[in-house]
């Protein structure tokens, strides 16, 4: 009879996610989360196997969190974030053949999962950005990050991240010799690029920024260096996900009908369905 599983059996148990396929089909990148009880923390790195079977091989080693492979579209590169240098993930580039990981950012806040550019030599992603620039001294610095603060929307912290007013999340892009470029501003938060076929344009989603509107987003699109910023959505009120056309003139995305508007059209076919006496004998 088997025996009962123990307390101490849960410490052994690895987790599988983010499951990336390489462009040709013949590999699979993926994250190994596991538990180090000594330090009784949760620790992950990235592996690659073959599609076809076998024992994987591991990719990425160290103490802190490996996470978000990417592979290029020509299959050479795997851009990954890691908390290896830095206590906020950072995006980094490693050949998918093996050798010595480079860094890109060394953002404040860190980086978001990398989007790769069709011919392989850039990546858009998304980071938290500071709305006032903090001291550089450090004991200033730890004064600062201490001082009061006005909440002025309903949405002001996330779990996992805690307070999340005080930043927004914008848009860069990176090439492979780590020159950074910032392509959105303003309070909106700004996530889920998506190049367009040609290279030439990215849409994203950016969420509004009024008062009560922070689970409202739209979906915007852009040259590829941040100008000729453009909305092309506005009445889905939980946009998302954009995704091009293969000949790139349409674009695809998650949403929902905004609820205002909803009730609006309930309200009117209520109201041209009560008219008169017949409304008061309702």
């Amino acid at each position: 009879m088997p025996r009962p599983i123990q307390a101490s059996d849960l410490l052994a148990i690895k987790t599988v996610s983010e499951v990336q396929l390489s462009p040709d089909g013949t590999r699979i990148a993926y994250v190994l989360t596991r538990i180090d009880a000594e330090q009784d923390e949760y620790r992950s790195s990235i592996w690659i196997g073959s599609a076809r079977g076998g024992e994987p091989m591991q990719f990425t080693r160290g103490a802190k969190n490996d996470s978000a492979p990417r592979w290029s579209p020509d299959g050479t590169w795997l851009a990954f974030l890691s908390e290896r240098e830095d206590n906020a993930p950072q995006l980094y580039l490693m050949p998918t053949n093996g050798g010595e990981p480079h860094k890109l950012t060394s953002l404040d806040k860190g980086a978001g999962p990398a989007v790769w550019s069709p011919d392989s030599t850039r990546l858009v992603f998304s980071a938290r950005v500071s709305k006032d620039e903090p001291p550089q001294d450090v004991d200033a610095r730890a004064r600062w990050e201490q001082r009061p603060q006005l909440v002025t929307r309903a949405s002001y912290k996330d779990d996992g991240q805690g307070y999340t007013f005080d930043a927004n999340r914008q848009l860069f892009v990176t090439a492979l010799d780590g020159e950074l470029q910032q392509l959105t501003l303003g309070d909106g938060d700004n996530n889920a690029a998506a190049w367009s076929p040609n290279g030439q344009r990215i849409a994203f989603r950016r969420t509004r920024a009024g008062l009560s509107d922070y689970a409202l987003g739209d979906i915007w699109v852009m040259d590829a260096d941040g100008h000729h910023t453009q909305r092309i959505s506005e009445h889905i009120g939980r946009a998302t996900s954009p995704t091009w056309s293969h000949d790139g003139t349409r674009i695809a995305c998650y949403g929902r009908v905004l609820w205002r508007r909803a009730a609006d059209a309930r309200t009117r076919r209520s109201a041209r369905a009560c008219v008169g006496d017949e409304c008061r004998r309702q």
